[in-house]
């Protein structure tokens, strides 16, 4: 069992906090001897994003500190600089990101290109049709939402079953990346979870139980165990028409602590 909790889609992942890896931000540090950091905008793989304020200019700018490692050769930068290039009378001028300016900056990880960038309130330069919500969180879909087939009311009983795996546990079931995404991307990576997690069948894999002991406290049980898995099992059936509904489970062992049969 492990000894330390994950953190999923929160923050960048802190191992590579290392050589080669991202620099260290405090609030309130001033890169370039000009732009001091007010907030956390977002992360990657790559890099980290920072709501800054440019001192000389007396504005909001975003800055992008890449990693170590990702600076060297950086394309990135080849591609903003070539597209500021650009004539300024160009009709598409408009829709194109700006390099504001750029520099680098040594770190206890080595050296970091550092891109400044406009501060935008989102990155969305599309418009779409909203008529159309989501009817469940991304992570909680069941596959039939996925795949955009018909739906009924089974898909709550998928998404409890997901929901109690992570109450268990303090970690998503299907931990989804999105930052930089699209949706088909999404969509791939989830159906990819779904298909290590249930067999060709649509069925639990045996192996799902080492998986949720080793990410249940140590005093769980054995028993206990045991019941959730089977419990969890009849909600995470890939067949809606599989998926037990809620009057039965209420009945369940694992809810009622009474042995199976």
């Amino acid at each position: 069992m492990r000894r330390f909790e994950r953190i999923h889609d929160v923050v960048e992942p802190v191992e590579e906090y290392r050589q080669g890896g991202y620099h260290p931000v405090h609030l309130h540090d001033v890169f370039n001897r000009r732009y001091e950091v007010i907030g956390k905008l977002a992360f990657g793989q790559f890099s980290t994003v920072w709501l800054t304020h440019d001192q000389l200019l007396q504005r909001h700018v975003a800055l992008k500190i890449l990693k170590a490692d990702a600076s060297r050769n950086n394309k990135e930068l080849a591609m903003l600089l070539k597209l500021s290039a650009l004539g300024l009378d160009h009709p598409g001028k408009g829709h194109v990101i700006e390099l504001l300016d750029y520099f680098e900056h040594d770190g206890p990880n080595g050296t970091h290109l550092c891109l400044v960038l406009p501060a935008m309130i989102s990155d969305a330069l599309w418009s779409r049709q909203c008529d159309q919500r989501p009817v469940t969180p991304t992570a909680l879909r069941a596959p039939e939402l996925i795949y955009r087939n018909t739906w009924d009311a089974s898909i709550d009983i998928w998404a409890l079953g997901c929901l109690i795996f992570e109450l268990a546990t303090n970690e998503p079931l299907f931990p989804l990346g999105s930052f930089g995404l699209t949706a088909e991307q999404i969509d791939k990576e989830h159906t990819d979870c779904i298909s290590q997690l249930l067999d060709e069948n649509g069925q639990m894999h045996e192996n799902f139980s080492k998986h949720l002991m080793d990410r249940l406290p140590y005093d769980f049980g054995a028993e206990n165990i045991q019941h959730l898995v089977s419990f969890l099992s009849l909600m995470l059936q890939q067949n809606p028409q599989r998926r037990m509904p809620i009057t039965k489970l209420l009945n369940h062992p694992f809810l009622v602590g009474e042995p199976d049969g």
